[in-house]
């Protein structure tokens, strides 16, 4: 039965190639694993023309269902939400390595990438004929693609997690909306954090929605008590969310 390297019956099991934690049998060179994504990024230039029926009107299954996306809130006068944010390997049309900052949404049907990243990372663009809605079902205007991400956790390199993006001008604003109390970092000094600037306002590259959610959650999470905030473990690493005191937090909205 397939399972993590940390959760492996077999102690001591090491890859005879590279010595990490893993069976010899599965183990990929940086040459393979470029000709796997190169072979999946030359799929994708021909996706499957497979006509259904959605809502009375026919899609080609080239393109995600017709789903809503769910907008990322920020709001409170006396605690500031934090929202769980990673950075994370994806594979641009050469197989290069990129960093891309992440946010995770249990709440978004879709997935979604920025245009800045997209561009970034060069990947080949298919029209987008679903329905998109914000906060209020507010209809998210203008001519909308996707693109095929290919994820590959640090922890778990053969482990790779593909999902298809939709093309966006931004992400949300700067997440968190203020430099987190330095007390939250010292709760969490024993940690492997997915991201390891995550008390920092940063923009976010990518949004990753429930399509991949129950796929990189591990299940495991840790209270923090001063700060009252969460730490959740997933393939990339400890997330934290949650909130947590911060009267100087504005009432902020990002779509």
């Amino acid at each position: 039965m397939g399972h993590w390297s940390p959760r492996c019956p077999v102690k001591g099991l090491r890859c005879l190639k590279c010595h990490r934690r893993h069976n010899t049998s599965l183990h990929s060179s940086k040459e393979e694993m470029r000709g796997k994504l190169l072979e999946v990024n030359r799929k994708s230039l021909n996706p499957p023309l497979r006509s259904e029926t959605v809502g009375g009107e026919k899609e080609t299954a080239s393109s995600p269902p017709r789903t809503q996306f769910s907008s990322c809130i920020q709001c409170n006068n006396s605690k500031l939400i934090v929202l769980g944010t990673a950075v994370v390997p994806v594979f641009d049309r050469e197989g290069k390595v990129n960093s891309i900052r992440i946010l995770v949404d249990s709440g978004s049907m879709v997935s979604v990438i920025s245009e800045e990243a997209a561009k970034r990372l060069k990947l080949p663009r298919f029209p987008y004929h679903g329905l998109l809605l914000g906060l209020s079902k507010t209809h998210i205007k203008g001519p909308k693609t996707w693109v095929q991400c290919t994820v590959s956790p640090l922890q778990s390199p053969n482990n790779i997690l593909m999902t298809q993006a939709v093309v966006l001008p931004r992400i949300a604003g700067p997440l968190p909306s203020v430099t987190l109390p330095s007390e939250v970092r010292d709760e969490l000094s024993d940690l492997l954090l997915a991201n390891p600037a995550f008390d920092q306002p940063t923009s976010m590259d990518m949004l990753l929605g429930m399509d991949l959610f129950p796929l990189i959650l591990t299940g495991e999470r840790r209270s923090l008590p001063r700060s009252n905030l969460i730490a959740l473990k997933y393939i990339f690493g400890w997330i934290v969310l949650g909130s947590c005191s911060n009267a100087a937090v504005p009432y902020s909205i990002s779509n």
